[in-house]
């Protein structure tokens, strides 16, 4: 099946017609991995979502199924589902990955700290969910806080509107795993007061101390992800993964090669302090 030109079944358009009825018209939007469809009617937009399997449609349903019962503004409102097709309100705004060039992207540090805030907000919403209803992410070796995380936050499941509203997009890939590992794809690009910000922003919204060992923990976990994703990009074979979008495999390497830089840069800074100030944490 060819996403940019999936063709909605009769139970997917049947979903549509009972919320926007008979006059709905569709155009397909490309994505790496489910293909979606943007319908309007009447000035109203909603999207449904064909999931090719069982296990990434029952994740997604429950995950919204739960944010809606924390009637949370930064997740799409579920409207009905059926068939591995779940139809929801359309976020509005731009991927992360398209609206921001990672070789420029010092000024929009508020916006990135926005989405630390909108991340901690998931977790916060999440954290209802019973660990035994989430699949166990691979056990991290870096100590830290774990818990409810998205586990997929790269920049084109993270949109910002023209408001500076975040939302995030995407939650088949929902687990339990190191609560700072959702920040790392975002935070590695950005300077190193930036991350700081945006590490404060998050354990403010969690209500958590920023405690030496977080700060620890979120260094090591935002210097090693892109190295780490980067190598997965070298091991696979790209044209695969991004088949149906072979412009975001691109893009997201050139996120990840931006993020070894910002992080050498501070991982310079921290060894160049620790030989004048030996006994400090960094």
């Amino acid at each position: 099946m060819s996403y940019q030109h999936h063709i909605p079944e009769a139970h997917e358009r049947n979903l549509v017609i009972r919320i926007l009825g008979k006059d709905a018209s569709c155009h397909p939007v490309v994505q790496t991995h489910h293909p979606i469809t943007r319908w309007e009617a009447h000035g109203r937009a909603i999207a449904t979502k064909f999931f090719t399997t069982k296990e990434a449609y029952e994740t997604e349903l429950r995950i919204l199924q739960c944010l809606g019962n924390t009637a949370c503004a930064f997740a799409p409102d579920l409207l009905a589902h059926g068939e591995q097709v779940i139809a929801m309100d359309w976020i509005p705004g731009k991927q992360f990955i398209d609206r921001f060039d990672p070789g420029d992207i010092a000024p929009y540090g508020d916006i990135f700290v926005k989405a630390a805030e909108t991340i901690g907000l998931l977790h916060e919403a999440g954290s209802v969910i019973e660990k035994k209803l989430l699949r166990d992410a691979t056990a991290d070796v870096i100590p830290g806080p774990r818990g409810f995380v998205h586990g997929d936050t790269l920049p084109h499941n993270i949109s910002v509107d023209d408001n500076g509203r975040v939302f995030i997009l995407d939650f088949e890939k929902c687990s339990w795993g190191h609560s700072l590992l959702d920040l790392a794809p975002l935070a590695c690009v950005m300077h190193a007061d930036t991350r700081e910000r945006m590490l404060h922003r998050y354990c403010d919204v969690r209500r958590w101390t920023c405690t030496p060992e977080i700060v620890n923990a979120y260094r090591t976990i935002t210097r090693t992800w892109p190295r780490l994703f980067i190598k997965r990009f070298d091991e696979v074979d790209l044209r695969k993964v991004f088949m149906h979008a072979p412009d975001r495999g691109v893009k997201l390497k050139d996120w990840c090669k931006a993020g070894i830089v910002a992080t050498d840069e501070e991982s310079q800074r921290d060894a160049s302090i620790s030989r004048t100030a030996p006994n400090k944490i960094v």
